[in-house]
């Protein structure tokens, strides 16, 4: 038998004192095994870590099969091999149920080669099995740390998604505020001019009417500015609430469809390329932040990878409402994609931009969005030198939620 450094374990169930005292004493010749006997299987003690149990099943008051599951139902146990020594009449009886990978089968009278030579086999299977057991935890435990981290990359790439519209939004908003310090600077130094004319009593018709035009022009300015800057800061507010609150609400699908788009305009407004949305308008129940993660995820993919090396590119939102569905085709006029890209759009950290800074995640977290949040599903088509086109179909009314047990009560 193979030698070990810790003690072998070895557990005899028996309540006949010969049949004890022959198995105990073929056993304890062996190197490194301890053996301890039993008269009663059920009073197994729980916290002993046994390599192989030993079980005479021609027992007349013993439950073998009871005994059986009792240890399957043991976590320190389920996994310990079993040696089951029964004669004909017992074999012939035996429920198919017992038979399984960790349990053998020795006929009675037992001979001491033969039980060594099981005892030895039914050892190596008990290790095997629990390596086994040790593998499985360590993978189970791998994939929970890898969905985590993917979780945690998604909501970092959210936050720097969410971070980037931040810094375009206030470079945005910079424009109109700056045409409104600018214009009331001049109204402040012409109201200025027009006092100190009052004073010296050398205002005429036409100065007045100039100052009267002048202040009407830089009003003007003033507040189509501040209402291009409430406009911004509606849209982004809307935006930035959705995609942060993740509530699921109804919302008029083209215009929030413009307001998405309008939020990316830092982006755009670097190139010469168009984003349009065209077909059916409907109102929509649904997440609308996850829904704008999506269109942005699509449009900054445009950007970055269609349109890399193009001057001017075109990007077409198609919607089509199909019964209690809704379609949108979402095209580009790109550099379209290989087969081999192709094939892997959708899979989380492959990217054509190897350290170029591509995480690998952007289209992997749309295909998270759309089947799994907005409940719907996704394809992609490409050829090169054509263009791209992402096909998303989502419901028109998202099912409610099912209200947990606090909220029901």
């Amino acid at each position: 038998m193979t030698q070990a450094q810790d003690p072998i374990e070895v557990l005899i169930v028996e309540n006949k004192p010969n049949n004890l005292c022959s198995l105990a004493k073929m056993l304890q010749r062996e190197e490194n095994i301890t053996v301890s006997i039993l008269a009663d299987g059920f009073d197994i003690n729980a916290e002993c870590s046994y390599q192989l149990i030993i079980v005479d099943q021609s027992l007349s008051r013993f439950d073998s099969l009871g005994f059986y599951h009792s240890l399957k139902e043991n976590p320190k146990l389920k996994n310990t091999p079993v040696l089951l020594l029964c004669d004909l009449d017992s074999l012939a009886v035996l429920p198919l149920s017992l038979l399984s990978s960790n349990l053998d089968v020795l006929l009675l009278p037992v001979r001491k080669a033969e039980l060594l030579m099981r005892v030895s086999s039914l050892l190596s299977l008990g290790i095997l099995l629990k390596q086994k057991e040790e593998k499985a935890l360590e993978l189970d435990c791998c994939k929970q740390h890898r969905l985590d981290l993917h979780a945690q990359l998604i909501a970092s790439e959210k936050s720097a998604a969410l971070g980037r519209s931040v810094a375009g939004f206030s470079h945005e908003l910079n424009t109109p505020l700056g045409l409104c310090v600018t214009a009331a600077s001049y109204l402040a130094e012409s109201s200025k001019q027009f006092s100190q004319s009052l004073s010296d009593k050398s205002l005429t018709t036409k100065s007045v009417q100039s100052y009267i035009d002048s202040v009407d022009e830089t009003l003007a300015i003033i507040l189509s500015s501040l209402n291009r800057s409430t406009e911004m800061v509606e849209n982004f507010k809307l935006v930035a609430v959705d995609v942060s609150s993740e509530k699921k609400r109804s919302f008029v699908l083209h215009d929030y469809l413009k307001r998405v788009i309008n939020s990316l305009t830092p982006a755009l407004r670097k190139t010469k390329h168009c984003v349009e949305i065209i077909g059916d308008d409907l109102v929509v129940d649904s997440y609308p932040g996850a829904l704008s993660q999506v269109i942005t995820n699509i449009v900054m993919n445009a950007i970055i990878h269609a349109f890399e090396g193009k001057e001017q590119g075109t990007i077409l939102i198609r919607v089509v409402h199909d019964g209690s569905n809704v379609h949108l085709n979402c095209s580009d006029n790109g550099l379209g994609m290989t087969t081999e890209c192709l094939a892997k759009v959708f899979e989380a950290y492959y990217t054509t931009r190897e350290g170029q800074g591509g995480s690998g995640l952007g289209t992997s977290i749309i295909y998270k969005l759309v089947t799994e949040t907005l409940q719907g599903q996704i394809s992609c088509s490409s050829e090169l030198g054509v263009g791209t086109m992402f096909t998303i179909t989502i419901p028109v009314y998202l099912a409610p939620e099912p209200a947990s047990p606090a909220n029901s009560n």
